[in-house]
């Protein structure tokens, strides 16, 4: 979680960074939401709605957000947050069905935050120019009121006994806590005027008291609005120190235990959903005249109907609950194969790299790795990473990706052979040439959550080099091609030229993965992306084989919106230039769509009867993005086999690193090679 203490760190001086101290929490999946029930409303046809929207902050650490129903974020004009705009008519809410919910999810890791006051050697003047001062001092509606006389005659009598600042914060915060009374709970901010004749009210008033006498002496100060679960509402304060940052403060929390110390120190599990009490301007409706409204926990709402509503409900809850997580150990190896059953993220990792096996060269005993950052359950991988136990996130529901891959594994433990079908398998293990790939001699029995590689055993070589077939990239800049001879794109990069297979789906984002390649067997679909253009491309004899998800024809054929492979429905995709531009665009039209000589399309596993959205439900589109990292490892066959003796790890990065270079066998760079045995451009080179 080191990326977290960089986050909190951004915001403090570095010299000062030891005064506020921070401990993280593991995340937790968190539902902040309201329930609407419109079964016996007559005719209901417009909602509107604004509810808050969770961002990270000094406080907590928010990921992965999901906004319900069609709501839009939307930024508020008066500060830093945000919130979730909802206008709902007759067409979306028929589409909603009669329950529904607005609101949001998101994962979560809150931050305790401990000041340590005794490190604070210097107290620094204001800079009155800055967002904080200029936002959090002064008058805010009737809530917050500096110089009513009642605040001046306090703020005078308190500020009179104080040593400095944090002194004077520090009696306002015991003053508010003993001289107020805790009253009507989660009522709303209410007037400074009120709270003083009644004598108190809620956590939100004891803030704007609290408030009211710091900004009396110009400290900014402002509330801090939370969430803790159902109908548990909380607001604090927090003041700024110029240089330090913000100090939480809870005169709620003290006038319920006088024992306690709540200046400095917020250890409770809340989710933040403001910071600061904003205003907003809105309009429920075009026709209305917009409402002045303050952006706190819950939402305002509104609706109308044809007929009168008897029993509409309108029910706000939070529900929360600890995110699931697998436990990986690494070993010194700083290499383990892993076949998960459930679905891992691995984004909060940077230093864990987790890689699918998306390609193979027979000739230089090459596997290609594609890195990817979520991994669907059931899949074989490779996990690099420092030695050590790590925690990493679970996502529950059906897997939101898949990958073409190489690598098989076990849930239970097994015993893998030499060889399987027509398939040679290899095993992670520490040998003669140290950590890597050895092929199975006889047999091996693997752990439980253990992957192995299974590459073809007999890869002939395809084609020969001497000649070259003409591609014609036309201004759309992108060709899905199907060679008939096996080609080298190698010599064509400084003309742009780039050949790619798909190597994996992710339905949550409806994108493709792409992986770059060089050779390229015959008949393989690639996606070539270059400049307007006729390419001579040299042939090549190549003993290559990549799972990949396109698929070709030589001679032209026509393709159907579905279409079964291996007794599975998939969507078939077209490279076309549709409304939304050059783009792949799933086959729609009855009767199919002619794809050309030498042309590949893209078929999607359809996963709509799973409930995961899917080319199959309704996306149109497809998207897709270069895999950020592609390394080649070569694999040890051991005594007697054709290929000898090769490294482990060679850099061969997909984005164009390392093309040109020479490694030793244990995977160094090297600038001038002597004589004896190399890796360049993922092939063995012998220098006599």
């Amino acid at each position: 979680m080191r990326y977290l203490l960089l986050f909190l760190l951004c915001s403090l001086s570095t010299a000062h960074a030891q005064v506020i101290v921070t401990d993280t929490s593991t995340y937790q999946h968190v539902k902040h939401y309201m329930k609407v029930d419109k079964t016996y409303c007559g005719g209901m046809h417009t909602v509107d709605a604004i509810f808050p929207y969770m961002q990270s902050n000094h406080y907590q650490v928010v990921k992965n957000p999901h906004v319900f129903s069609g709501g839009q974020v939307r930024d508020n004009a008066e500060g830093g947050n945000k919130y979730i705009g909802y206008s709902l008519h007759t067409p979306e809410l028929e589409q909603l069905g009669n329950v529904f919910e607005i609101g949001m999810d998101f994962d979560v890791a809150t931050i305790n935050i401990n000041v340590n006051f005794d490190a604070i050697d210097t107290i620094y003047p204001y800079d009155t120019t800055s967002k904080e001062y200029k936002e959090n001092t002064g008058d805010l509606t009737d809530c917050i009121l500096p110089h009513h006389p009642h605040i001046e005659a306090i703020a005078n009598e308190l500020w009179g006994q104080s040593s400095d600042i944090i002194d004077y914060a520090r009696r306002c915060y015991e003053y508010t806590a003993t001289h107020l009374n805790y009253l009507d709970a989660n009522t709303g901010i209410h007037s400074l005027q009120s709270i003083i004749d009644n004598g108190g009210g809620d956590c939100g008033n004891f803030s704007s008291y609290y408030i009211s006498l710091l900004r009396n002496r110009d400290i900014p100060s402002r509330h801090v609005v939370a969430v803790m679960g159902q109908d548990n509402y909380h607001v604090w304060a927090e003041f700024y120190l110029q240089d330090y940052g913000w100090i939480p403060v809870d005169p709620t929390f003290k006038h319920g235990d006088p024992n306690g110390d709540y200046f400095g120190h917020k250890n409770s599990p809340h989710y933040i959903t403001t910071l600061g009490i904003e205003l907003t301007d809105y309009k429920f409706a075009a026709d209305s005249e917009p409402m002045q409204l303050q952006l706190m926990q819950l939402l305002y709402y509104m609706w109308w109907c044809y007929d009168p509503c008897t029993s509409t409900e309108f029910n706000f809850e939070i529900v929360r609950e600890k995110i699931k997580t697998e436990s990986i150990a690494i070993s010194d190896a700083k290499q383990v194969t892993y076949m998960n059953d459930k679905n891992l993220d691995f984004t909060d990792y940077p230093d864990l790299k987790a890689y699918v096996a998306t390609g193979y060269d027979k000739s230089s005993g090459t596997i290609w790795l594609t890195r990817v950052k979520e991994v669907p359950a059931m899949t074989g991988f490779l996990l690099m990473g420092a030695a050590g136990d790590y925690e990493i996130p679970t996502k529950s529901g059906d897997p939101t990706s898949y990958y073409q891959n190489l690598f098989k594994g076990t849930i239970e433990g097994t015993t893998i052979y030499t060889t399987d079908g027509n398939n040679t398998n290899y095993y992670l293990s520490n040998g003669d040439n140290g950590v890597g790939f050895y092929k199975v001699q006889g047999s091996v029995t693997l752990k439980a959550n253990r992957a192995y590689l299974s590459v073809p055993t007999e890869i002939p070589a395809v084609g020969a080099a001497g000649s070259t077939e003409t591609i014609k990239v036309s201004s759309a800049g992108q060709l899905p091609y199907y060679n008939s001879q096996s080609l080298d794109f190698s010599s064509l990069d400084a003309q742009g030229v780039k050949a790619y297979t798909a190597t994996g789906y992710d339905y949550s984002s409806g994108t493709i993965w792409l992986t770059r390649v060089k050779q390229v067997p015959a008949e393989t679909g690639i996606l070539i992306m270059a400049p307007q253009g006729e390419y001579p491309v040299p042939t090549a004899s190549v003993a290559s084989v990549y799972a990949n998800m396109f698929k070709g024809t030589l001679t032209g054929t026509t393709i159907q919106t579905h279409e079964t492979i291996a007794d599975e429905d998939y969507i078939n995709y077209y490279l076309s230039s549709g409304e939304s531009g050059v783009g792949f665009y799933k086959v729609t039209k009855e009767g199919g769509v002619t794809i050309g000589a030498n042309r590949c399309y893209l078929p999607i596993k359809n996963k709509e009867a799973a409930g995961t959205r899917s080319a199959g439900s309704g996306q149109n589109q497809i998207a897709f993005e270069e895999a950020d990292e592609v390394i080649g490892i070569q694999l040890f066959r051991g005594v007697g086999d054709d290929s000898g003796e090769t490294t482990n790890l060679t850099p061969a990065l997909s984005k164009g690193e390392g093309e040109g270079e020479w490694y030793t066998l244990q995977g160094q760079r090297v600038a001038k090679p002597s004589k004896g045995l190399y890796i360049r451009n993922g092939k063995k080179v012998v220098i006599k």
